[in-house]
């Protein structure tokens, strides 16, 4: 119950905090609801990522049309703290196929959820298409879902103290979220100049 009353306030509506510059095919905001899936176990542990730069990029691939860049970013567990263990955050680059290295602005895409990471494109459609043709767009996974550090019931049962436990919860909370998201934007875009958010807006039961 801890772990999906927590991942619930990690929902992308936090980010309009952020600055934004949204066009107008992409004001329409898509109401979801959905259950929080079961995760896989954890696979890399917050020390393992600690002694990882702070980012590190892959090297594209292609689906058809599209060009897809990976990028972990070893981010602060507290954002707040001084100093802090830090999490592996994931997300990927998607531009038009041919369109690497065009001087494109960057478009951060925050799933909703709760619980859920960012789609998987396998081919150019929808509004990742739509958006490719004006956009550099970052698909992230945030904190607790997909390829970023997972929050599942098999990590947590790593934490033996019901206090601890409590701690790391609030670590993936939306207000964490938004900052990771601020990192991101700092470390990925070419003099940290300001990017366009799009996320979704949840109603919860």
């Amino acid at each position: 119950m801890a772990v999906r009353s927590s991942l619930r306030c990690a929902t992308a509506a936090a980010a309009l905090a952020l600055h934004h510059q949204q066009p107008a095919f992409l004001a329409a905001v898509r109401l979801r609801l959905r259950r929080i899936p079961t995760r896989r176990a954890m696979s890399s542990s917050s020390s393992a990522a600690a002694a990882a730069a702070p980012h590190q990029a892959g090297t594209w691939h292609a689906v058809p049309d599209l060009s897809l860049r990976d990028h972990r970013f070893a981010v602060p567990l507290d954002h707040s703290a001084g100093s802090t263990p830090t999490i592996t955050v994931f997300a990927r680059e998607v531009v038009a196929a041919g369109k690497e290295e065009a001087p494109l602005p960057y478009l951060m895409y925050l799933q909703g959820g709760p619980g859920f990471e960012s789609p998987r494109p396998m081919e150019a459609s929808g509004w990742v298409k739509k958006a490719c043709e004006e956009y550099r767009v970052v698909l992230l996974d945030q904190r607790g879902t997909g390829l970023s550090t997972p929050l599942t019931t098999s990590s947590l049962s790593q934490i033996t103290s019901a206090v601890e436990q409590v701690e790391y919860l609030k670590h993936f909370r939306a207000d964490n979220i938004v900052k990771d998201a601020e990192f991101i934007r700092l470390n990925l875009v070419p003099d940290a100049k300001p990017w366009t958010i799009l996320g979704q807006v949840q109603y919860l039961p």
